[in-house]
């Protein structure tokens, strides 16, 4: 799951577009620990009052050009 995260789909998004998910609760804490690690150095955030969770694909990581 992590490499999938970090690994697949954020280097094949667009600097500053919008990487998002689901399932980010305890009953799934393959999904946290995954979204967790793969934004360590970044930030994401988590809908209110639901399992949705997003973050900008950073510069660094971004595989397209400007």
């Amino acid at each position: 799951m992590v490499s999938w995260c970090s690994c697949a789909v954020i280097p094949r998004g667009r600097a500053g577009g919008i990487i998002s998910g689901h399932d980010y609760w305890a009953v799934d804490p393959g999904v946290m620990e995954a979204v967790n690690e793969a934004f360590a150095e970044s930030t994401f955030e988590v809908a209110s009052n639901t399992r949705i969770w997003w973050s900008t694909v950073p510069q660094a990581a971004s595989g397209s050009t400007p």
